[in-house]
């Protein structure tokens, strides 16, 4: 690689792993995992806490109580 083009992705580098250490909390959100889209329209999310009523993103809403598993279309 030229030189310019090992500056460019050290870079990006950099930004990518800034930007990874700004999501999910304390501990950041890979997310170069899992580069294969999922087989299935449906995700199952297991709660760990009662949460209560929670509205996704296409405005309906799910009831997150401890220990269920609602299953959701992404």
């Amino acid at each position: 690689m030229a030189a310019e083009e090992m500056e460019w992705f050290n870079n990006y580098k950099r930004s990518l792993a800034t930007y990874m250490r700004s999501l999910g909390g304390d501990e950041g959100l890979d997310i170069t995992q899992d580069m294969k889209p999922p087989k299935s329209l449906y995700i199952e999310v297991r709660c760990l806490k009662d949460y209560g009523e929670f509205e996704v993103d296409d405005g309906t809403s799910v009831l997150l109580k401890k220990n269920s598993q609602p299953f959701r279309i992404c």
